[in-house]
């Protein structure tokens, strides 16, 4: 059978426990072409060569520490295939989860992030939950209405587990205008990326049948660094 094939994109660092137990599912996935990984210290690569003799393994070391903002696009920039699909190192992506994407994706428009409508609910955490938002569609125009209108809106543009044309994303690249916005966000790396996007003339679609694990533990961005500060900084985007 033949399938629309994805590069998939894993920024990562010291999340080998995670790698460990996914990489096997994610090479067994006939959907997953490649999958291009950008290690902010060499620690999971080192750990991913031991491991694994696979040609779908395209693996990079930064020489320097960039930040998540950074590293994902580092990842995506090396992908080989015009259609990403981006995860968290920490986070897993089952085949359902391409099989609902194929479904919409339009090959013909590279303009449109194909989001997810669900997170499985996991011991320590309920999972989100945007179904309600199936249908609607983020655009350049009214991106921040919908952000009003929906209390969950900014989770959702949050969510950087998503498939997404890589010459849209590499396109949507930090302005050149004196501001540091690529480094300092940390946590909020998403909200800035896709607001960049929407900036850029891309488009999100939230997809009925995209769901994955969304993983929160003691070392995720998600529990050390979600203060008021960074919520403010993303805040200031959307006025």
């Amino acid at each position: 059978m033949e399938y629309l094939k994805f590069s998939l994109c894993i920024a990562t660092m010291d999340r080998w426990p995670f790698l460990q137990k996914n990489l096997p599912k994610y090479l067994e996935n006939p959907y997953i072409a490649e999958i291009v990984i950008s290690d902010e210290n060499g620690n999971d690569v080192k750990m991913i060569e031991t491991h694994y003799d696979n040609s779908k393994l395209k693996l990079f070391i930064n020489k320097s520490r960039l930040g998540a903002f950074k590293n994902k696009r580092i990842a995506v920039s090396k992908a080989s295939y015009p259609w990403v699909c981006l995860v968290d190192s920490d986070n897993f992506i089952p085949i359902s989860y391409f099989e609902a994407a194929v479904k919409v994706i339009d090959p013909s428009n590279p303009n449109m992030i194909y989001s997810p409508s669900y997170t499985f609910p996991q011991s320590n955490h309920p999972g989100f939950n945007w179904r309600d938002m199936i249908g609607e569609i983020f655009t350049p125009d009214n991106y921040k209405i919908i952000w009003k209108k929906y209390k969950n809106s900014n989770v959702i543009i949050n969510t950087g587990n998503y498939i997404v044309s890589k010459e849209l994303f590499m396109r949507a690249e930090h302005p050149n205008d004196g501001t540091d916005y690529d480094t300092r966000c940390s946590c909020i790396d998403v909200l800035y990326q896709n607001y960049l996007i929407f900036k850029n003339g891309g488009s999100l679609m939230v997809v009925s049948g995209m769901e994955y694990d969304h993983i929160v533990h003691p070392g995720s961005y998600y529990i050390r660094e979600n203060d008021m500060k960074n919520q403010l900084f993303f805040e200031s985007f959307m006025q």
